[in-house]
């Protein structure tokens, strides 16, 4: 139950508290045993269904209770969930009123979130498009690929989503990347994800090109530019 509540709020945010109350034999609140919806000028109690009553504590024994109430209420009747729900239908209502019966739950998580593989990064090589100096051939490019090749799986998700803005790619394959040049070596490199455009300095060599793009990849998953 640890690792499932983990993953739910890697995805959904740890508002929830679930790997807290799941991880620790401390005695919750009451409180828990409901979930706060709404924003923050307006919030309000909404009872989960098969949680504890409003009167029991939450203790170590109904954890896995509580979490699978709070699972439900979340997929099932949050603000958040129906709205979801309502614009997902009207999508696919315009496409074909028999898509849900083609298809299955990992398909449609790959419709909506895209792929985790990184064996879209070939492709996003051989589809990259070089601007203000650029091409496949210029040191810097060369030295900047030699650098995804390095990265593991983790990096190179970070650096997709430092691209474009998601650390997965589109159900149709890897998204076209533009690389332009900018001669602010001093800088760090930085990117345009509505466009998927990185603008990569013309580094004086691979070691200053390695340094500065993993700095610039680690920040951006921390918020970089946003402090």
């Amino acid at each position: 139950a640890a690792t499932d509540a983990a993953a739910f709020e890697r995805d959904f945010g740890p508002d929830a508290g679930i790997s807290w109350t799941v991880e620790y034999d401390a005695v919750a609140s009451s409180a828990a045993a409901s979930k706060k919806s709404g924003d923050a000028a307006q919030h309000c109690a909404v009872r989960l269904r098969g949680a504890p009553a409003d009167t029991e504590r939450v203790a170590a024994a109904d954890a896995d209770r509580y979490v699978e109430a709070y699972v439900a209420w979340w997929f099932g009747e949050s603000r958040e969930s129906r709205a979801f729900v309502r614009g997902f239908d009207r999508v696919l209502s315009r496409a074909s009123s028999d898509v849900y019966g083609l298809l299955t739950p990992s398909d449609l998580e790959l419709l909506v979130r895209g792929s985790p593989s990184l064996a879209i990064f070939g492709a996003l090589k051989e589809r990259a498009v070089y601007e203000d100096g650029y091409d496949a051939e210029s040191a810097t490019v060369v030295n900047f690929w030699k650098v995804v090749d390095e990265l593991d799986g983790e990096k190179k998700l970070k650096l997709l989503k430092f691209i474009t803005g998601s650390d997965r790619a589109p159900i149709k394959g890897a998204p076209r990347i533009v690389i332009s040049r900018s001669a602010a070596t001093h800088q760090l490199p930085s990117s345009h994800t509505c466009f998927a455009h990185l603008v990569l300095p013309d580094y004086a060599d691979l070691a200053t090109l390695r340094t500065k793009l993993l700095i610039a990849i680690a920040e951006s998953s921390e918020g970089f530019g946003l402090r």
